[in-house]
């Protein structure tokens, strides 16, 4: 301890000796001397416990003085025990929000609640790839397919024939009443050498002249005969291509012969028709030796030719009395002439042979309309339409060529807007 230090202590020591005996006085004095009661109890307990906070006060002969106390900080006492816990204060402001913490692990799951009612339908999706295709299933019972009356079928396969000929045997009761129709599908029938009779109150319709053809090879020293396919009375050509090919002496492709019915004269409806038709054909004839004629019409008449392709060829141009006709009008000796024999919008061409016709008329009453009619060469003449002395025709709207003449004959003839090679208008006369 510092000489300043125990200085200070014995000053204070005194100090408190003062003020017992100055505390005694007090008790015999009474009142007197409050202020100085107030002050030393002041000084008492200040030198007890704040001794810095204060300045050290005695009396000598009963007057006060006082000393400035110097003061020494000493080192800090141990820390006493923590007092009782006080009552809890007002709750404070809640503070911001601090930022969310990391997602806890998940919870077990709870037991499933009960099913709710079902939502409407959603769009469909988008359709699934094709599956591979299952095995082919057994085979039904055959059903009761029947063909129509009337028609019988000639096809490749799956029709009632695959024969046109035998198709045709197998009507037998063809009427005026009862007609029939063979329907041929696409392909091509050969009849090979064997010629056809279409017979009467029957119509052959192919399924269009560049899909269905009937074919062959027939020919015969006689003019009359000799034709791949034979017409008869009430019979008909339709959609459809008749092709004959023979190195014969007479080549034909359809043959009308000795149809001279006269239908106006018939009281029955169901006979008052044309006799032949050929319609949307194609008729072709090649290679005869002696005559080609694509059709022939022998003493016939009522006999119509619409919207077809009429050829003939032949090779054998440097021939004599090699006869190439597209159409060929004949007859008997003049006995029964072929008339009203209709074309119309067909094309008519002859090619080829020695004497080349597109159109002969040997006695005929011809009616030509929008046709288109050809003999464009031929060795020793090619003549578009040639009418004998007996034969009539008239020519509306068409065009005729030949390489030597385009109508010829001592035959009466008629032309109207009728037009040659050169596109001249060919005279009322022709």
């Amino acid at each position: 301890m510092s000489l300043p230090q125990l200085k200070i202590i014995t000053k204070k020591v005194e100090y408190i000796s003062y003020f017992y005996k100055r505390s005694l006085m007090i008790r015999r004095n009474g009142v007197r001397g409050i202020f100085s009661i107030f002050h030393i109890s002041i000084c008492v307990l200040s030198a007890f416990l704040f001794s810095f906070l204060c300045t050290d006060v005695y009396a000598e002969n009963s007057s006060f003085y006082v000393v400035p106390i110097v003061k020494h900080n000493g080192p800090p006492g141990p820390q006493g025990p923590a007092g009782p816990r006080g009552p809890r204060g007002p709750r404070g402001l809640t503070g911001t929000t601090g930022p969310m913490g990391p997602q806890g692990l998940a919870g077990a799951s709870g037991p499933a609640g009960t099913t709710g009612p079902m939502g409407p339908q959603g769009p469909a999706g988008i359709r699934g790839l094709t599956g591979a295709t299952g095995p082919t299933g057994p085979q039904g019972p055959a059903g009761n397919i029947t063909s129509p009356s009337n028609i019988v079928t000639v096809a490749k396969s799956g029709g009632d024939y695959t024969s046109i000929i035998a198709a045709m045997n197998s009507i037998t009761n063809a009427s005026n009443l009862n007609p029939h129709i063979i329907k041929i599908y696409p392909g091509v029938y050969d009849l090979s050498s064997t010629s056809l009779t279409v017979k009467s109150y029957v119509e052959i319709i192919g399924s269009g002249m560049n899909s269905t053809f009937i074919k062959g090879s027939v020919n015969s020293h006689n003019s009359s005969s000799g034709a791949l396919l034979n017409m008869s009375l009430f019979s008909s050509l339709r959609n459809i291509t008749v092709s004959n090919t023979s190195n014969g002496a007479n080549t034909i492709g359809v043959l009308i012969n000795g149809i001279s019915y006269d239908q106006h004269n018939n009281v029955n409806l169901e006979n008052r028709r044309a006799n032949v038709i050929i319609d949307h054909s194609n008729i072709i004839a090649i290679n005869g030796t002696y005559l080609t004629t694509a059709i022939h019409i022998r003493d016939s008449r009522s006999i119509i030719i619409n919207n077809s392709y009429v050829n003939s060829w032949s090779p054998y141009s440097n021939s004599p009395h090699v006869y190439n006709y597209a159409i060929y009008l004949s007859s008997s000796e003049g006995n029964n002439p072929s008339r009203y024999i209709k074309i119309h919008n067909s094309i008519i061409r002859s090619v080829g042979g020695w004497d080349n016709r597109g159109i002969s008329n040997q006695g005929a009453l011809l009616n030509v309309t929008s046709s288109d009619i050809q003999a464009p060469n031929g060795q020793n003449s090619g003549i578009a339409i040639t009418i004998t002395s007996n034969g009539k025709a008239s020519i509306t709207g068409s065009y005729v060529s030949g390489v030597h003449d385009d109508v010829s004959g001592s035959g009466q003839k008629v032309c109207a807007g009728t037009v040659n090679a050169n596109f001249t208008v060919l005279p009322s006369g022709c």
